[in-house]
């Protein structure tokens, strides 16, 4: 990741505060990606009946 940044290379910082703080972000993750998958399975059943959905613009 440091080759890709032109920031100071901090990765092992980085990987000490991510270690130590596992469980918080793992929990987040979890939490945030599972309603990420819930809106999309909407939005992509919006998107195939165009006509279920009175509130969405046509473009």
């Amino acid at each position: 990741m440091a080759v890709y940044t032109s920031m100071p290379n901090k990765v092992k910082e980085v990987m000490k505060i991510i270690n130590e703080n596992y469980e918080y972000f793992h929990s987040d993750f979890t939490t945030f990606f599972s309603e990420i998958i819930d809106y999309t399975k909407k939005e992509l059943l919006n998107q195939s009946m165009p006509q279920s959905n009175p509130n969405r613009q046509s473009n």
